[in-house]
């Protein structure tokens, strides 16, 4: 393994396959479903967050997405296929700009 991927890797940024880390835009997604100790169902509105990288192509946020049916594996990342997608952009762009003072 190479040292930039070993920093990525303990910074939480590569997907090693054992502990399956997501990349977190914040740590909402992760904190709320560590302290309820109940996984979630995917694909939940409550958890499912992602940002759009180009016209139909949308990267899923979610620390779990390996559970989730509409999840497509792609190199260190995950990209979401859910029919409502784009919805789900717009709810973590929105929940983005809130936080911001």
């Amino acid at each position: 393994m190479g040292k930039e991927t070993e920093m990525l890797q303990q910074q939480g940024h590569v997907n090693t396959g054992a502990n399956r880390n997501r990349i977190l835009m914040n740590g909402a997604v992760s904190n709320n479903s560590k302290q309820s100790g109940v996984k979630p169902k995917l694909p939940d509105p409550a958890v499912c967050r992602a940002r759009q990288i180009h016209d139909e192509l949308v990267e899923c946020f979610v620390e779990q997405a390996v559970e989730c049916k509409y999840a497509l594996r792609y190199g260190f990342g995950w990209f979401c296929r859910h029919p409502q997608r784009h919805g789900i952009v717009a709810r973590t762009k929105a929940e983005k700009s809130e936080r911001r003072p």
